[in-house]
Protein backbone atom coordinates (compact mmCIF):
# COMPACT_ATOMS: atom_id res chain seq x y z
CA UNK A 1 0.00 0.00 0.00
CA UNK A 2 2.74 2.43 -0.82
CA UNK A 3 1.43 5.90 -1.47
CA UNK A 4 -1.95 5.18 0.14
CA UNK A 5 -3.25 7.69 2.65
CA UNK A 6 -3.25 6.42 6.22
CA UNK A 7 -6.59 5.41 7.65
CA UNK A 8 -7.20 7.10 10.95
CA UNK A 9 -10.22 6.89 13.22
CA UNK A 10 -10.84 8.78 16.44
CA UNK A 11 -13.34 7.36 18.91
CA UNK A 12 -14.64 9.72 21.56
CA UNK A 13 -16.92 8.93 24.47
CA UNK A 14 -19.06 11.88 25.49
CA UNK A 15 -20.67 12.09 28.89
CA UNK A 16 -22.07 15.48 29.81
CA UNK A 17 -19.21 17.15 27.96
CA UNK A 18 -20.44 18.35 24.58
CA UNK A 19 -18.16 21.39 24.75
CA UNK A 20 -15.05 19.23 25.19
CA UNK A 21 -16.17 16.82 22.46
CA UNK A 22 -16.84 19.67 20.04
CA UNK A 23 -13.42 21.13 20.81
CA UNK A 24 -11.83 17.79 19.95
CA UNK A 25 -13.88 17.48 16.74
CA UNK A 26 -12.95 21.02 15.67
CA UNK A 27 -9.29 20.12 16.08
CA UNK A 28 -9.73 16.92 14.06
CA UNK A 29 -11.28 18.92 11.21
CA UNK A 30 -7.91 20.64 10.86
CA UNK A 31 -6.01 17.40 10.33
CA UNK A 32 -3.93 17.09 7.17
CA UNK A 33 -5.13 13.51 6.77
CA UNK A 34 -8.77 12.39 6.65
CA UNK A 35 -10.02 11.28 10.04
CA UNK A 36 -13.16 9.26 10.67
CA UNK A 37 -14.60 10.59 13.93
CA UNK A 38 -16.90 8.40 15.95
CA UNK A 39 -18.71 9.89 18.92
CA UNK A 40 -20.51 7.68 21.41
CA UNK A 41 -22.65 9.43 23.98
CA UNK A 42 -22.85 7.63 27.31
CA UNK A 43 -26.47 8.56 28.12
CA UNK A 44 -25.62 12.13 29.11
CA UNK A 45 -29.24 13.33 29.47
CA UNK A 46 -28.01 16.93 29.59
CA UNK A 47 -28.72 17.88 25.99
CA UNK A 48 -25.27 16.84 24.78
CA UNK A 49 -26.61 14.82 21.85
CA UNK A 50 -28.73 17.71 20.61
CA UNK A 51 -25.80 20.11 21.04
CA UNK A 52 -23.44 17.82 19.12
CA UNK A 53 -25.95 17.27 16.32
CA UNK A 54 -26.59 21.02 16.02
CA UNK A 55 -22.86 21.63 15.80
CA UNK A 56 -22.44 18.91 13.15
CA UNK A 57 -25.24 20.44 11.06
CA UNK A 58 -23.56 23.83 11.32
CA UNK A 59 -26.46 25.30 13.29
CA UNK A 60 -24.46 26.01 16.43
CA UNK A 61 -21.08 27.67 16.65
CA UNK A 62 -18.68 26.51 19.29
CA UNK A 63 -17.15 29.32 21.31
CA UNK A 64 -13.62 28.24 22.11
CA UNK A 65 -11.44 29.70 24.80
CA UNK A 66 -8.40 31.84 24.17
CA UNK A 67 -5.78 29.55 25.71
CA UNK A 68 -2.61 28.26 24.06
CA UNK A 69 -4.53 25.54 22.17
CA UNK A 70 -7.07 27.97 20.69
CA UNK A 71 -5.46 27.87 17.20
CA UNK A 72 -6.40 24.19 17.06
CA UNK A 73 -10.11 24.99 17.34
CA UNK A 74 -10.75 28.51 16.08
CA UNK A 75 -12.06 29.87 13.86
CA UNK A 76 -14.83 27.28 13.45
CA UNK A 77 -14.66 25.41 10.15
CA UNK A 78 -17.48 24.37 7.85
CA UNK A 79 -18.84 20.97 8.75
CA UNK A 80 -18.66 18.13 6.23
Amino acid sequence: MTGAAPRIAAVMVNWRGAKDTIECLESLLRSDVPVHAIVCDNDSRDGSVETLLGWARGERVYEAGSGPLAPLTIPPLEKP
